[in-house]
């Protein structure tokens, strides 16, 4: 019983070793013309964004925690208004402890309107936050990504 069960493992191993790979069949995705116009996306299936990097602003180190708070507040209200807008596709906080602080992706194609949003936020107006803006550009299904995350968000900040 003994030799039968080692001859078995044996074979079972030379079958493993023996089996043939082959390459994945590659197939072409089928293109979705609805979210190409949804998106924006270009023949690439990308787009132009403006990527903005909220860095330590001058006055980070002088405002009072009371302040802080409160600023912070207004920069949340302000992410989430210019998210109903279809203007802030992905924003979030680094988490390094650097003087990056965070960074948003702006639907928008010139670095002049992303600064316009971003006199528009809390933090950047009391020189809590800074911001570096440049010209971007990724794929266009980045634009999906508030719709996805609202189906897997259970809280809010």
């Amino acid at each position: 019983m003994k030799n039968i069960l080692t001859l078995l493992l044996l074979l079972a191993g030379m079958l493993s070793f023996a089996q043939r790979k082959y390459a994945p069949i590659k197939k072409k995705p089928k293109i979705d013309t609805m979210m190409i116009k949804r998106t924006g996306a270009d023949p690439y299936g990308m787009k132009k964004y403006v990527l903005c990097v909220l860095k330590t602003g001058p006055n980070a180190a002088s405002l009072a925690k009371d302040s802080v708070k409160k600023i912070l507040a207004g920069h949340m209200k302000n992410m989430e208004v210019l998210e109903s807008q279809g203007k802030l596709v992905v924003a979030g906080p680094f988490t390094d402890g650097s003087d990056w602080e965070g960074v948003f992706v702006f639907n928008v194609t010139t670095v002049e309107e992303a600064k316009k949003l971003t006199d528009t936020d809390p933090g950047v107006q009391s020189g809590l936050f800074s911001v570096e803006l440049h010209p971007w550009y990724s794929s266009a299904t980045l634009m999906e990504v508030p719709v996805l995350h609202k189906k897997v968000q259970v809280k809010s900040f």
